[in-house]
């Protein structure tokens, strides 16, 4: 909880994310459908609540924690485990993000910051991993989807840096990203810098996966559908200069 936003963490993250956090939460949590698990929680969180140190929303899933019991439960902890804890909360919020379907923002809305907080984390500790880069890529991907684009760009690049640093040129997670941030380029009207990026996912895509797979298709018809649109773009200007000056 010290590692995570400080307001409304969500039992989801306990829940989906218990096999990260080590086997006491884990060994407790085993077994249990979501609605039990929901039950062992506010038993585990009634000491913490008794004695003040978090607060838990009456009716709701989720409960808070004052910011400065989380830097007091920081500041007990050497770099070592506290190095742990941001490692093991991150994967936790990571399986809890659901896709980013617009059936699911409620929930993306809800994690979104204790994924942001993760990730300040994560880069303050110089901490890379397949965990964090899939936190950014889904993060990025969300506020995307909320054309929320400024914040989406930096995690969407940090997200394919790392995945290349960590996993190589060569591997679907990086042509996954290369494909993320071509799409957010292309809906800002970015279409020079989408076009090679989307060239370079699909040349990866055909390499690994063939050239029929879905996946490659996919991102074959994004790469068309752009070159459709900036044609359109291109044969709109010609139309327009030729009607202005004629």
């Amino acid at each position: 909880s010290a590692f995570v936003a400080p307001d409304r963490i969500p039992y989801k993250v306990l829940i989906e994310g218990r096999e990260s956090l080590g086997s006491l939460l884990s060994n407790a949590l085993e077994l249990q459908d979501q609605e039990d698990a929901r039950f062992v929680i506010a038993e585990l969180l009634e000491p913490l609540s008794q004695y003040s140190l978090i607060r838990v929303a009456p009716d709701a899933d989720n409960y808070t924690i004052h910011r400065l019991v989380q830097e007091v439960v920081k500041a007990e902890m050497d770099k070592s485990e506290r190095r742990l804890w941001v490692e093991r909360t991150i994967a936790a919020v990571t399986q809890a993000f659901p896709n980013t379907e617009y059936g699911n923002w409620s929930d993306c809305d809800r994690l979104l910051p204790h994924a942001k907080v993760g990730i300040q984390l994560a880069t303050a500790a110089q901490i890379e991993s397949k965990s964090i880069a899939l936190l950014l890529a889904r993060t990025g991907y969300y506020l995307s989807e909320r054309a929320q684009y400024s914040e989406a760009e930096p995690l969407h690049q940090e997200a394919l840096a790392m995945r290349k640093r960590s996993l190589g040129e060569e591997h679907l997670d990086v042509a996954s990203s290369l494909n993320n941030l071509a799409l957010l380029y292309k809906n800002q009207g970015r279409y020079s810098e989408a076009e090679p990026l989307l060239q370079e996912a699909l040349a990866l895509l055909e390499q690994i996966l063939g050239q029929d797979h879905p996946s490659t298709n996919v991102v074959r018809g994004n790469l068309q559908g752009l070159q459709e649109r900036q044609n359109r773009g291109k044969s709109n200007l010609i139309r327009w200069f030729t009607d202005k000056f004629r």
